[in-house]
């Protein structure tokens, strides 16, 4: 039996833009532009989930919401807020009054929908009648994964352009690929690249998530996760060049990483350069720590002092290795002559066509999964298999 929506919006053109989209996926839709009608049709029909704006002139979705949850008949109706508001204020005060999610305008249509469908999916329909509220349940992790050892990979960069993200989004899908549960993180705060990489757009990001009360972290996760490949959710985040934005402290970091360490294997983080102490916490709970470099002078010296600081203060416990990606310039040091200075072997060197990187990104696609049997592919799946083994030798 298809789902009844309620939309409450006070412009006509949004509703009927809703309306289109939504009855192309099934759903019976009811609009209706004032907040008062919508409190009178949502006792008439009682639809399965409401899609409400905040900005109305007779009255804002924020006393909607409250009145809708404090009617014992209508209370378990899921409500989604749909506002240009894109404040933290605005969307911490919407859940307050009740809201189950939080989108802003504008929106893409398959977006909206699998926003709709995640809040939904919450809900049992067999049990959900006039005066029960549902309780919210986390997702619970596949069996076989909890009896599997589980890692924080997080991958940095000595110094800008030395493959950082490339390192992190291929591994990730090397890992997904061998039938690990993975998430890759981009806390890269200002470029954005991980979802520029794999043709993600996200209008709602990693940062805006981390803006929410913590409280509600787990359940509004699935709404901020893409897939692009099977086996790999993807937690973005948007680019800020030029643009005012508050990182996250130290203690969200580590928070949302613990999050995503109960839903996934292998949770891959691209931390780009990080600059400051809040990385501290965060990297002193990984297991293994990736410093990328390039097989030359500034790249080295810098990855050489990082991995001393790494490894004997600030994450003594992890295992920390450098990584050398190799695109092929005309000035490159060999990888004896890197290990020497170093004064300890590398974790591995990567070759990376410069062309064949320049397709993947062009076409929206990890690499190693544009070129299944190519060389950059092989020394993929021997780094995601080196850092399990190594995890599984620690847990036997």
């Amino acid at each position: 039996m298809p789902k009844t929506l309620l939309v409450v919006d006070d412009h006509p053109d949004t509703i009927q833009l809703i309306t289109h989209t939504l009855r192309r996926h099934g759903y019976v839709v009811i609009g209706t532009e004032t907040g008062q009608e919508g409190l009178v049709l949502a006792e008439k029909e009682v639809p399965d989930l409401i899609l409400l704006d905040v900005m109305m002139p007779d009255m804002d979705g924020y006393e909607v919401c409250r009145r809708l949850k404090a009617n014992e008949q209508l209370s378990h109706i899921p409500i989604i807020m749909f506002s240009a508001k894109t404040d933290a204020r605005d969307k911490l005060q919407g859940f307050s009054a009740g809201a189950d999610d939080y989108i802003t305008k504008p929106t893409r249509p398959g977006e909206l929908t699998s926003r709709i469908e995640a809040v939904l999916a919450r809900y049992q329909p067999s049990q959900t009648r006039p005066g029960v509220k549902l309780p919210n349940t986390a997702p619970t992790p596949d069996k076989s994964a909890q009896d599997r050892p589980r890692q924080l990979i997080v991958v940095l960069g000595a110094r800008g352009g030395v493959g950082t993200t490339t390192v992190a989004i291929n591994l990730a899908v090397s890992l997904a690929d061998d039938n690990c549960s993975t998430i890759l993180a981009d806390l890269d705060g200002i470029p954005g690249r991980v979802g520029t990489y794999l043709n993600i757009e996200p209008t709602e990001d990693i940062f805006d998530l981390l803006k929410l009360p913590e409280e509600g972290w787990v359940w509004q996760l699935p709404n901020f996760l893409h897939e692009p490949v099977p086996n790999l959710h993807v937690l973005p985040s948007r680019a800020r060049f030029l643009q005012p934005w508050s990182p996250p402290t130290a203690e969200q970091l580590v928070a949302l990483v613990g999050i995503l360490q109960d839903k996934a294997e292998q949770v891959v983080v691209d931390l780009g350069q990080p600059a400051d102490a809040r990385f501290r916490p965060l990297l002193a709970r990984a297991n293994h720590i990736l410093v990328c470099l390039r097989p030359e002078r500034t790249a080295i010296t810098a990855a050489k002092g990082l991995v001393q600081l790494l490894s004997t203060e600030i994450a003594p416990h992890a295992q920390t290795h450098a990584l050398m990606m190799n695109f092929h310039s005309s000035v490159s040091l060999p990888q004896a002559a890197v290990e020497s200075f170093l004064g300890f072997p590398l974790l591995a060197e990567i070759d990376v066509a410069d062309r064949a990187l320049a397709q993947a990104a062009n076409q929206g696609r990890p690499l190693v999964n544009l070129q299944p049997n190519g060389q950059f592919t092989q020394q993929f799946k021997r780094l995601a298999r080196q850092l399990q083994n190594a995890e599984n030798r620690e847990h036997p």
